[in-house]
């Protein structure tokens, strides 16, 4: 009964704890392990049988799920950086420098208005998609409270990298990619604030699905 209740109470704290790799679970759950059972001790020293010893050491350690999700967050913050965002913004960027390039030679091979008019429209997807679903995605894997500066620096980094390529995907809707149109680099500052509305939004959405599960 007394291994039975610790197990438990580490099993319900470690359930939060999906995203996390199962050697990072395992070190923290030792660790959780050991603490409660300084507790336990603590408290048998003072008298308490060691039923109550556990119990009472479980009262204090605290609910173990929001423990869970305190790690959960707290791992997130460690290992969130630009590094991380930007690996997250890439495949995205490539996906769409790969639909744009597709649309393009479809157009010259072509030659067709249809062609080129879709051409537009996915340069205009792929500036809007990229941000916002990148931006999305960190704030997917940061559960931050408030938008700080490193979830600033995360994406701000892939913005800066990112910003002559993001302001090629309008060159065929703002102009004739024939007739020596080029990119016009403030259009991919644009990229910065939807990329940060995204993450906020995610992060405020993932937030309220954990704090009611």
């Amino acid at each position: 009964m007394y291994n039975s209740r610790l197990e438990h109470y580490l099993d319900e704290m470690e359930r939060p704890l999906t995203r996390l790799s199962a050697e990072t679970r395992r070190e923290w759950r030792e660790e959780a392990r050991q603490h409660l059972l300084d507790l336990v001790a603590a408290h048998e020293e003072l008298g308490a049988s060691p039923q109550e010893a556990m119990e009472a050491a479980l009262r204090q350690f605290g609910d173990a799920r929001q423990i869970g999700r305190q790690l959960q967050r707290a791992a997130q913050e460690q290992t969130m950086g630009p590094g991380a965002a930007l690996a997250l913004f890439s495949p995205l960027l490539i996906a769409a420098i790969l639909l744009l390039t597709g649309c393009a030679y479809a157009y010259v091979l072509s030659g067709s208005l249809l062609a080129y008019t879709v051409l537009q429209w996915a340069g205009v997807g792929a500036f809007l998609a990229v941000p916002i679903l990148g931006g999305w995605r960190v704030g997917r894997r940061r559960s931050a409270r408030r938008l700080g500066r490193p979830a600033l620096a995360a994406l701000a980094l892939p913005t800066l990298l990112f910003l002559p390529i993001a302001s090629v995907f309008l060159i065929p809707m703002i102009g004739s990619p024939w007739q020596g149109a080029t990119p016009d680099c403030r259009w991919g500052l644009l990229w910065f604030p939807m990329a940060v509305a995204s993450q906020m939004a995610a992060s405020y959405r993932y937030r309220r699905l954990k704090s009611h599960a």
